[in-house]
């Protein structure tokens, strides 16, 4: 019996389909490899494929507000949104709201997350205020205000592909189709 979780998935459907996946596996390619192999295509790269799957990546999302004081005037509230990778830590900077869906996944496709403390989440969140947003400060620096701090999973496929030419994970992202090797390789 598969036991299946309620989750909240980054990106809206459809995500990156098979059809269209080793199109951006090959986009991630260094540019040396495309140029001088002419043998590898996409299709090298199917045939040379030993394993894939989709998997969800935790990533902590804090939704907060900047307010910001300005005498005489009224404060100026700013909406930031926060990202923190539940695996490694790493931090910083969303640029617009993520789309969520919930969805029913199997358990084994979710990925274990070690940051699981609120206190060391909004630590990391409080990094990321002081190091990042209060930089753009000069003088007064601002306020900070942690409306929403959720639990969420970022779609990715991993491929590994294995020929005499290429011995490689790739990980890229399900919604975007950009690489995501740098999230994988900090686990």
């Amino acid at each position: 019996m598969v036991k299946t979780i309620s989750i909240q998935r980054i990106g809206e459907d459809p995500t990156i389909t098979l059809e269209r996946l080793y199109k951006y596996v090959f986009r991630t390619l260094p540019f040396r490899m495309r140029l001088f192999n002419r043998g590898v295509d996409e299709q090298y790269l199917i045939d040379n494929t030993i394993e894939k799957y989709l998997f969800y990546h935790p990533m902590w999302v804090a939704n907060t507000l900047i307010i910001a004081e300005r005498p005489p005037l009224a404060p100026k509230i700013l909406k930031q949104h926060i990202f923190v990778d539940a695996i490694s830590g790493y931090r910083g900077l969303l640029s617009k709201t993520l789309p969520l869906n919930t969805v029913d996944v199997n358990r084994e496709l979710l990925e274990s997350h070690q940051i699981i403390e609120m206190d060391e989440v909004e630590k990391f969140v409080k990094d990321v205020q002081v190091k990042q947003i209060n930089r753009s400060y000069l003088l007064k620096k601002p306020q900070h205000e942690i409306k929403e701090l959720k639990l969420v999973y970022l779609p990715l496929w991993r491929i590994k592909v294995k020929s005499k030419f290429i011995d490689q994970v790739f990980v890229i992202n399900a919604n975007t189709g950009e690489s995501e090797n740098y999230i994988y390789q900090k686990r």
